[in-house]
């Protein structure tokens, strides 16, 4: 079957569409079939691909998954065939599921992509693949628009962020940190408190040359107050789970627990960041008040 038969209609996307739907209609262009009989206008016999096929005839080429030998391995570790065996036995898909799968795909477009800028490849069916993925990566960006979420690729993946307000806003602010703090709201990082921890540790630094400043300002000292504890005594900066600087709540905690003070610690410093450009422009408002009064 030819791609451009697909009968997909993203124009009537909205929001009543269900998730199972929405997942149906991107494992469908994964696995749909590229009609490829005809190369160099000379028709070569059950000739066709897809998407998936050219991830498992590619993959060897990937530093993503250099560590595996087969592509049906790499979605069997990463959960994605679980995904598709429970959707298939309960004809329904958890959001999350939906987004993981939907982060899958797109990287796997990513890496395609990446390994057909090196290769020379029929110009026929080059056209017919980069219909496809186009196609696809439409599709998914307007489901996860719809649902709250964006996309975005760095050297060799393509991970999934929630679009918070505060997020962005600080990410747009301050491009020195734009990518690590549209890192932390990754959905693959939900009870990674290692790589978070990580991340925190990043921020902290970022803090301490303004911390004093924040402080300052009375409108703002409370808040740095805060941060700078949560950065000092809650696992962050120091271990505070044994040894000299032990916090005895902190040591009892689980990891859910801990996430939940480090996503709290991550909130604090979006509110630190935003207020330090509300600080920033506080000349620009006292001028602009006397020129109006």
């Amino acid at each position: 079957m030819k791609i451009e038969k697909i009968s997909i209609n993203i124009k009537n996307i909205n929001s009543e569409t269900s998730l199972y739907k929405k997942f149906d209609g991107v494992q469908t262009l994964f696995y749909q079939p590229i009609d490829c009989r005809i190369r160099n206008g000379v028709r070569i016999k059950d000739g066709s691909t897809s998407v998936h096929s050219l991830c498992c005839d590619s993959m060897r080429n990937w530093d993503l998954f250099i560590n595996y030998h087969y592509f049906e391995d790499v979605m069997k570790n990463l959960g994605i065939i679980a995904i598709e065996e429970k959707v298939e036995r309960n004809s329904y898909i958890a959001k999350r599921d939906f987004l993981v799968y939907s982060q899958f795909v797109l990287t796997c477009i990513q890496r395609i992509i990446s390994v057909f800028k090196n290769e020379a490849i029929d110009v026929e069916l080059n056209h017919k693949i980069t219909n496809t993925i186009a196609h696809i990566k439409k599709l998914i960006n307007a489901y996860l628009d719809e649902l709250g979420y964006n996309a975005i690729n760095d050297d060799k993946e393509t991970f999934l962020v929630s679009k918070e307000a505060s997020t962005i806003a600080v990410a747009e602010l301050y491009p020195q940190i734009s990518e690590v703090v549209q890192e932390y709201k990754r959905i693959d990082l939900k009870g990674n408190t290692t790589r978070k921890k990580e991340l925190l540790m990043g921020f902290a630094n970022e803090f301490e040359p303004i911390r004093e400043r924040l402080e300052k300002n009375k409108n703002s000292e409370k808040l740095a107050s805060d941060l700078g504890f949560l950065f000092n005594n809650c696992h962050i900066r120091h271990n505070n789970k044994e040894g000299a600087k032990k916090k005895e709540y902190i040591s009892k905690l689980d990891l859910k627990g801990l996430e939940k003070i480090y996503d709290k610690t991550y909130d604090y410093f979006l509110l630190a960041m935003l207020h330090l450009n509300y600080t920033n422009n506080a000349q620009f408002m006292g001028d602009l008040k006397q020129k109006i009064n």
